[in-house]
C-alpha cells in the first residue's frame, strides 16, 4: 500500500514538474519572438501608419490607396496577434475588428481612418514599451 501511495505522489510531482517546464519554455519562446520578429512587424506597422497619414491629407483622391493600406495593415496585425503576448493580442484584435468593419463610402469615413491611424500608433508604441520592459525582466 505504501508503494502505491509513493507512486501516486511521484506521478503527481512528475506531472507538475513537466507542466512547469512547458510553461517556462512557452514564456521563453514568446520572449524571443517578441525580441526577434515583432520589431520587424512594428516597423511594417509604422510604415502602414505613415502611408495612411499621407492618404488622409488627400482623402477623396486616395480612397483606393487607403483600402490597400488597410489591407496591408490587416496582414501585419494578424502576424502581431499571432506572435505577441495576451495584452498586445487584445489591442491588435480590437484594431483588426475596426478595420474589417470600416466602410470607405460610409459616413465619417475620413474620421474613422484617422481613428484607425491613431490606434495603429498607440499599438506600435505599446509594443515598443513592452520590448523595453522585457530588457529589464530577462
Amino acid at each position: 500500500m505504501d508503494l502505491s501511495l509513493a507512486g501516486d505522489v511521484a506521478s503527481i510531482l512528475g506531472f507538475a514538474a513537466a507542466a512547469t517546464l512547458l510553461w517556462g519554455l512557452g514564456r521563453t519562446k514568446s520572449h524571443y519572438t517578441l525580441i526577434g520578429r515583432v520589431p520587424e512587424l512594428v516597423d511594417d506597422l509604422k510604415g502602414c501608419a505613415s502611408d495612411l497619414s499621407e492618404c488622409i491629407n488627400n482623402f477623396e483622391g486616395r480612397m483606393p490607396t487607403i483600402e490597400q493600406e488597410l489591407a496591408n495593415t490587416e496582414t501585419v496585425l494578424e502576424s502581431i496577434k499571432k506572435n505577441s503576448p495576451r495584452e498586445i493580442k487584445k489591442v491588435a484584435s480590437r484594431l483588426l475588428k475596426t478595420i474589417k468593419k470600416y466602410d470607405i463610402n460610409g459616413t465619417n469615413a475620413k474620421d474613422k481612418v484617422q481613428a484607425i491611424y491613431r490606434d495603429i500608433n498607440k499599438l506600435s508604441g505599446k509594443i515598443e514599451n513592452l520590448q523595453k520592459d522585457l530588457k529589464w525582466k530577462m
